[in-house]
């Protein structure tokens, strides 16, 4: 019925998003008949998709956690950064624009989607196909960001992770 309790559940993948999609869940499983204890038990189960908030290190001693999202649309970006908004930690972050098309689309977005972080590197454009965009490079976006930390870390995903090294700290 409308607005009975069902029970509670526990989610591990942490995000506001992450609750709506539980939610979103229920509700269909709800209306299709299913009985809630005998799928709540799976929620906690559940630790995303991969490369969606994925913890590929976290090393406890120094208080550095390293996570992997695949991230290329500025919501998805900044719903990521807002499910570690909440942590004291800094945010150090990678980002690879993917597509020049994509990005010119959504340029001033983008822009804006990286207010939450500390400090920001910004590796070339993936082109998956793509030619470039004359005023759409990555150097053109951390040139435009109105913020102290940001760099253009020319080359790969790989090749900024060398140039972030020195920054992670407690």
């Amino acid at each position: 019925k409308k607005n009975d309790f069902l029970g509670k559940i526990k989610l591990i993948v942490p995000g506001l998003h992450n609750i709506c999609h539980a939610l979103a869940v229920i509700s269909v499983l709800d209306t299709l008949g299913y009985n809630f204890e005998d799928y709540s038990k799976y929620f906690e189960e559940f630790s995303g998709m991969g490369r969606r908030f994925q913890i590929v290190a976290d090393n406890k001693a120094k208080n550095i956690k390293i996570v992997d999202d695949y991230a290329h649309h500025p919501s998805e970006i900044k719903s990521t950064l807002n499910a570690v908004q909440k942590s004291s930690r800094r945010k150090v972050v990678i980002f690879q624009p993917h597509r020049y098309t994509r990005f010119k689309g959504l340029f001033e977005e983008f822009k804006k989607s990286f207010d939450d972080t500390d400090i920001l590197f910004v590796t070339d454009v993936y082109n998956a196909g793509d030619k470039p965009i004359k005023g759409y490079e990555s150097f053109d976006f951390v040139d435009q960001i109105e913020k102290k930390d940001v760099y253009y870390a020319k080359g790969s995903i790989d090749e900024a992770g060398k140039l972030i090294a020195p920054y992670l700290k407690q």
